[in-house]
């Protein structure tokens, strides 16, 4: 049986191979989808409307997936301290409750929704028949 040690020399190893591995497959990859582009006659802008169209497939939320991944790059953990900068803040500023947010979303029957907190009923219905959130977006 290995050491703990040996474990994580190992996989320390394995990490850097995979991140090397990932950066040649993103340079091929993107030239693929670049070669496509230019055979199809697509746009920056009209690739930039289809990506609004197509939901964020499995780990990837809003804003992930841009720019070039770095070799063994590994996403920062956000805290809600580090999103309010409460380390940072003027002296005076308010913290905690943002208050009442706009209406982003209206349904068919005039439910409407902000965008915070769970997803209305209403809402998953319409996304489960196949429809989409923009289509309510306001």
């Amino acid at each position: 049986m290995k050491s703990l040690v040996e474990l994580q020399n190992e996989i320390q190893t394995l990490q850097q191979q995979a991140a090397e591995l990932r950066s040649r497959e993103f340079d091929r990859t993107v030239a693929d989808i670049v070669a496509q582009m230019a055979a199809f006659g697509i746009t920056l802008a009209q690739l930039k409307g289809a990506m609004k169209k197509v939901p964020a497939g499995p780990g990837k939320g809003k804003g992930q997936g841009k720019g070039r991944p770095r070799a063994g790059a590994r996403p920062a953990a956000r805290t809600a301290t580090a999103r309010r900068g409460k380390a940072g803040a003027k002296a005076g500023a308010k913290t905690g409750s943002r208050g009442p947010a706009r209406i982003k979303f209206r349904g068919p029957a005039g439910e409407t929704w902000s965008g915070r907190g769970k997803t209305p009923t209403w809402l998953k219905a319409l996304l489960a028949s196949g429809r989409q959130a923009d289509d309510f977006r306001i």
